[in-house]
């Protein structure tokens, strides 16, 4: 069997065990390489790990049965009134004149154009 199967199973067998508890049951291997077998099964997602300040313990990762997540409602949308299309209110239009010239005055003519159009 491999060092990462061994390493899970331990993992498995003693939950909340400490990496220095790791390290320790495989005697046989350097603590280097049994750390980063930890550390490939936490990044693979098949252990769990928790810190306790300097210490991180490790945990067998839960299958759990994924649920769907919970359908979000739709919102109904309001068609939006565009008053900038179409309308000869003078009122909107003296609106846009003034914005467009307010954007010509800080040098801003290509928003200025659009406003203009």
């Amino acid at each position: 069997m491999s060092l990462l199967n061994d390493v899970q199973k331990f993992i498995e067998a003693h939950p909340g065990c400490t990496s220095g508890d790791i390290a320790d049951a495989f005697a046989g291997y350097s603590r280097q390489r049994v750390l980063q077998s930890a550390s490939k099964l936490r990044q693979s997602g098949r252990v769990a790990h928790r810190c306790e300040g300097d210490t991180r313990r490790h945990f067998p990762r839960l299958t759990e049965i994924p649920q769907e997540p919970e359908p979000q409602p739709v919102r109904e949308s309001r068609p939006v009134r565009n008053f900038y299309v179409g309308t000869n209110d003078p009122r909107v239009i003296l609106c846009l004149t003034r914005q467009a010239e307010e954007l010509e005055s800080r040098g801003l003519y290509r928003r200025a154009a659009t406003v203009w159009m």
